[in-house]
Parts: structure tokens; sequence; C-alpha cells
């Protein structure tokens, strides 16, 4: 992914300016995977802010978890953790849940309904993995089931 730059093309924010605070609450919060919210989310962010006639838009890190879009006077707030968080804070104090995984069954409460379904998925990007070896290396084939137990740690060796 690439970084996310504030502004109009200029270098993103990495400290808190005072034309950077918002006195009014966030209009929009996700909360989650980190994995989303490191750069992504905060690019999507912005991207949505301009679509809405933002013109000078800026991305602030207050912490390493915390993330702040804002452009003429509205606020995204990015809360970049892990997926669980944002199951857990969902309708409570974030309105997207951001994760890069499926949500587990006992993730799922009444408040936010059935997050199990596939119409409460929204994809935004796929990941994959490639497996390159150099020629000159001793290291026999390996199964897709062999690297799929090294990924998941089962085989360390």
């Amino acid at each position: 992914m690439s970084g996310t730059k504030g502004g109009s093309g200029n270098k993103q924010e990495d400290s808190i300016s005072s034309s950077g605070r918002s006195s009014s609450k966030a209009m929009l919060s996700l909360h989650g995977s980190n994995t989303i919210g490191e750069q992504l989310a905060p690019a999507l962010a912005e991207a949505f802010l301009k679509s809405q006639g933002a013109q000078d838009v800026k991305v602030f890190r207050d912490s390493p978890e915390a993330i702040r879009v804002v452009g003429d006077g509205k606020t995204i707030s990015i809360e970049a953790r892990v997926a669980s968080t944002g199951f857990k804070d969902l309708g409570k104090t974030s309105d997207i849940a951001m994760a890069s995984r499926p949500v587990k069954p006992e993730e799922s409460s009444t408040a936010t309904g059935d997050l199990t379904l596939p119409s409460a998925e929204h994809v935004v990007g796929l990941d994959g993995v490639a497996i390159i070896v150099n020629r000159n290396n001793p290291v026999e084939p390996v199964s897709r089931e062999q690297l799929s137990k090294i990924f998941a740690g089962v085989t360390a060796d």
C-alpha cells in the first residue's frame, strides 16, 4: 500500500497542530484492524471528504493507533488496533468496523445484527503472498498444504 498524504499532495502531518483540532464530534468513526487502518482507511477517508467538496484535507496521527482525517470542519476518526476492537466497538463508539478477516460468530451481537452474513461484509481490498525461492536454494519442492502450515505457525522447520 502506498503512503497517505494529507492536503493537496503535501507531506502527511506527523504532529498535531491547532488547525487540525476539531471541536465537534467526528462525522464518522472507524475502529479495528491496523492492516486497514494504518494506510488504506486514511486514504479512503481523505478521498471521501474530497468527494464531499472538502478543499483542505489533512491527515493527523495523534498516536500510532489514533488517526484523524480533517477537511473543512469535518472529521473522520480512525482507531487502528485489531479487528476484534472494531467488532466490539461497532454501534457503541464506532460506525464502521475494520477487519482483515471474517468476523467470528462470538464477535457478532444482537445490537449489531448478524455480522457473519455476506451482506454485512464489504471487501475493500485483497492481498496475497508470493513464494519466491532462488534456484540455487537446496529446498525441496513444497506443497500448498505445507506452505499453509508454515504460515499458520504449525510447521517451523
